[in-house]
Parts: C-alpha cells; structure tokens; sequence
C-alpha cells in the first residue's frame, strides 16, 4: 500500500505544477493602469479616416486598440469630458464596428451583415444610413451643405420641430436688424471677451460667445458654445449648446438635433432642452441651404 501511495504522490505533484499557471493566468484582472487609462476624460476633436479617429482615441486615452479592415470611412468627431473607452463605443455603434476588450486591449472591426442584423434587433434600431453630418470648423468660412439624400419613412422629423425650426429662424431674421447686432451665414462667429452685441445668429456655422450678448444666441446647423454671458435665451438647431465653467444664460438653453451640455460653474437662469435625433440634423441643414440659396 505504501508504495502504491508513493506512486500516486508522484504522479500527483506534476499535475499540480502544470495546472497551476493556466488557472492564474486565465484569472489575471485588467491591470489597475488599463482601468484608469480607460476612465479618464479626453476631449477628441478630428477630421479624417475612420482609422485615424480610432488612432487618435486611443492615444489620446492612453488605450491599446487594435483596428483591423477597411476602415477609411471619412468621419468627423467632437467629443468632449467623455472616457477613451465611451468614445470607442461611440464610434464603434454609429459606424457598426464590432468591438471586443479582452482585458486592456480593444479590438474592432466591421460588422458582418449577420452581426449588423442582431445589433439593430438588440437595439430596435436601424443601422444609420451615412455618417454624422458634418459641423463647419470655426475658421475658413464653409461652404453651403450638399443636397440631403432623402430620409427614411421612420426617420421623418414630426412636423411640429420642422413648423419650430422655420419659426425661430424667422424670429432670428426678425430680431437682427439692429446695428448691433451679429448675423453670419455660411461661415463662423466669436463674441471675443469685452465685446458686447444685441442679437448674435449664424446660419451653417459655429458661434463661441466669450463676451456679452444681451439678447439671444442662436445657431443653425452648428455648434454654440458659451464663455461669457448671454442675457437671453441659446438656442442651437442641429448642434450641441456647451456651457463651460463660469459661463452664464439669463434665459433657456436648448439643442434640437443635438445636446446641452452643462459644465459645472455653468449658469441658466431658465430650463434646457435636448432634443436628439438623427434626421433633425438634416432637416436644419435643409434649411439653411435654401436660406443662403434665397439670399
């Protein structure tokens, strides 16, 4: 019996010591550097392919990211106080990547149509038919959108934002006929700080208000940032409204077709409205189209 227990302990022993490195290895959590990296807040402003936006994510994050086929897609990305990894996933479900962490590593890739069809019944949602329309840069002067494919029956804009979107921006052409006040079609605006103006609009392009506006601020099919103070009410049709630190709006602040988005130190005397949605974007360069066409 003695050498039969003799046998087995020798047989034992080895097992052991072969098994032992597979379980810890496949047990090794992501490394606390990976989860921090992925937790920290970046800004990403870019223009290009859809491998170089992967690229500048991850470097901006501090990520491992491994991007594999044919992803020279033109995009356009503004994100801003969001993690490297909330990006990815971004970027991977409005261009239909599949993406896979395996611990610190992100890999992604194109969708399969199998892979595509389960993502939409997962979500309830149909793959976006093109890319995010893109926002003019704050400097050169952009140039009137091309004409808008059509949208699909389901992505119809309610009437009633479409009967919205024409009413403010006959108001806006109402309230800016003063001669201190500010409109810029086709091209981007700045309030510089210590300049104060009635009315500030701009149609096709991007307004930052560091100064003073006394009235309104309104933007359609762009972005609108504050810095300063505005007495009134920011609007933005087919943009996001950001509220940095320090800013401050007497009136509401609304986004349709986009986000508000508040910083902290950041004051509205009145409500926000966000309103998202992928064809309100569409609509309001629609109409800022025919608005510089008419003048």
């Amino acid at each position: 019996m003695s050498a039969l227990m003799k046998i087995a302990s020798h047989l034992l022993l080895p097992s052991l010591l072969l098994g032992a490195p597979v379980a810890l290895a496949a047990q090794t959590p992501t490394p606390p550097s990976a989860q921090a990296a992925a937790s920290k807040p970046i800004d990403v402003s870019f223009r290009g392919t859809l491998r170089d936006a992967l690229k500048q994510i991850a470097e901006e994050g501090g990520l491992n990211v491994v991007a594999t086929g044919e992803l020279d897609t033109a995009v356009e990305v503004h994100l801003r106080g969001i993690t490297a990894e909330q990006a990815l996933r971004t970027i991977a479900r409005t261009y239909s990547l599949r993406l896979i962490r395996d611990g610190s590593i992100y890999t992604l890739r194109p969708m399969t149509g199998p892979e595509k069809q389960a993502a939409e019944e997962d979500t309830g949602e149909s793959a976006p038919a093109s890319a995010p329309v893109p926002v003019a840069p704050l400097s050169p002067p952009v140039v009137a959108p091309p004409p808008l494919p059509p949208m699909a029956e389901e992505e119809q804009t309610p009437p009633e934002i479409h009967r919205r979107i024409r009413d403010e921006m006959r108001k806006a052409q109402r309230r800016t006929k003063g001669e201190h006040d500010v409109v810029a079609r086709g091209q981007s605006i700045e309030i510089k700080k210590g300049e104060s103006v009635d009315n500030a609009v701009v149609y096709g392009g991007n307004m930052v208000v560091r100064g003073h506006v006394e009235e309104d601020a309104v933007v359609f099919g762009g972005n609108l940032e504050i810095f300063g103070t505005v007495d009134g009410d920011v609007h933005a049709f087919g943009g996001n409204v950001t509220l940095h630190p320090g800013s401050s709006v007497g009136g509401d602040a609304s986004a349709i077709g986009g986000s508000v988005i508040q910083n902290d130190g950041a004051h509205v005397e009145g409500g926000t409205e966000s309103l998202e949605g992928k064809s309100i974007g569409s609509l309001v360069l629609g109409e800022v189209k025919d608005s510089l066409e008419r003048e």
